[in-house]
């Protein structure tokens, strides 16, 4: 890309951070090459791109009308982290908010609503607890729903003007993926030929009674932000790191705060007071932006899950070789074999759970089906040889059973017929019945 000849030599700064972003969005990665080029299709952002993507792909949604609604979802979270926040926040009314609960509590007579600031409750009505976008995208589903916008938003202390472009822009984003995917078989899109921008927007007014997304849509919205956001990922730091990077007590009692260790900087950042995560603070979360204050700040932040970063940024991750414990498996639901490794992530290598690929060796990948064929786990017919086998089938994974002689040739001859796999064996059943 540096070496493309432009007409106009763009900013080589910003030429390569966007190459870092479609890298972080596994846009350029030769194993999702198909991700690419179905990104490319979009005349949108290509981190929005990949999470529309994300949300039809992950949804697996076989009803017209479960994709209807996953799509007008997907599209109003777009449109969320598209624009600034509609809420109007007064940081010292929050502030004094929260001193009067703090009484209240002491008191015994719990938080007395009616004394909050009125910019606070409306708020408050809206907040998700996992997610800042989702909380823009529970107060859009009210801004379209109400018969009298603007009031809605005089009440509700909104910026009307915002959550009209917003309204705007999410129906645009739909008539966008409906007209730009058609065809996109070729580059892997899934798409539904019964879909259209009408039945869309049927599902989503049909929705808008309800202010609550189902568990089952926020998890697959809350993903498709981290495959969108994945290299604005932090971390919270650890009490353990917190006492290693201070020197004194004194330095230690400066942080009011929840600390998090960003991917893109070296510097401590914190969760924005304005965001529904600032409190329950989760272990991972992903931002839209960075804000410098007195601190940095995250804004638009979103809780995701640890399995998550491997799932839809392995370009950001490094993994260790297949572990021997725990030992690779047999799956005999997706005729397979996967082995464990243990993945870390970003800059500061970051230790992830423990991610399951399917296992590459050849020759391990051999022994695994071979104990598993032994154990009855490919024929269940063969678990009523078990109890009569010389040797548990297990030995099969130790490194000294090629010295025994059958245990040697059962595992050349599945090697030398590459079968590795139920599929494989019954091929060469019907083709060697002997």
């Amino acid at each position: 890309m540096k070496n493309f000849p432009f007409l106009t030599q763009p900013d080589k700064t910003a030429l390569t951070e966007a190459e870092q972003c479609l890298h972080a969005l596994s846009a350029l990665d030769s194993n999702s090459d198909l991700l690419g080029r179905a990104i490319a299709l979009f005349p949108i952002g290509p981190r929005h791109a990949r999470m529309l993507l994300t949300v039809m792909q992950i949804g697996c949604p076989s009803d017209v009308k479960e994709a209807n609604l996953l799509l007008a979802l997907a599209a109003a979270t777009v449109a969320a982290l598209s624009l600034d926040s509609p809420f109007v926040t007064d940081r010292n009314a929050e502030e004094g908010s929260e001193k009067q609960k703090i009484e209240a509590t002491k008191l015994g007579n719990g938080t007395p609503v009616s004394k909050l600031p009125k910019k606070v409750i409306a708020y408050t009505n809206y907040r998700h607890p996992l997610s800042d976008a989702l909380s823009i995208v529970r107060a859009l589903r009210a801004y379209e729903f109400s018969s009298d916008p603007e009031g809605f938003c005089t009440v509700q202390h909104m910026h009307a003007r915002i959550l009209y472009e917003m309204s705007k822009l999410r129906k645009q984003l739909i008539h966008i993926y409906i007209t730009f995917s058609k065809g996109g078989g070729k580059v892997g899109i899934s798409t539904n030929s019964e879909m259209n921008v009408a039945d869309v927007e049927v599902e989503w007014k049909a929705a808008l009674g309800d202010d609550n997304i189902s568990k089952k849509h926020e998890q697959v919205l809350r993903q498709a932000i981290c495959a969108g956001w994945a290299d604005r990922l932090a971390r919270k730091v650890s009490v353990q790191d917190l006492i290693r990077s201070t020197d004194d007590k004194g330095e230690q009692r400066k942080h009011k705060g929840t600390q998090y260790q960003a991917c893109s900087t070296q510097e401590r950042v914190y969760i924005h007071p304005s965001s529904s995560l600032r409190k329950s603070a989760p272990e991972f979360v992903v931002y839209n932006e960075l804000i410098s204050t007195s601190r940095l700040y995250m804004k638009m932040v979103t809780s995701v899950d640890a399995q998550w970063p491997v799932m839809h940024a392995n370009a950001l991750c490094t993994f260790s070789k297949p572990l021997s414990d725990p030992p690779p498996w047999y799956d005999p639901f997706s005729d397979d074999i996967y082995c464990w490794v243990s993945p870390s992530f970003g800059p500061h290598l970051w230790q992830l759970p423990l991610h399951k690929f399917p296992l590459k060796s050849k020759k391990h990948r051999v022994a695994v089906f071979a104990c598993a064929l032994l154990q009855g786990k490919v024929c269940p017919v063969l678990v009523e040889l078990c109890p009569h086998l010389a040797a548990d089938p297990a030995t099969l994974l130790l490194p000294a059973s090629n010295t025994q002689k059958r245990v040697s040739e059962l595992l050349h001859l599945l090697e030398v017929s590459s079968i590795d796999s139920r599929y494989k064996l019954k091929i060469m059943w019907d083709i060697q019945p002997d």
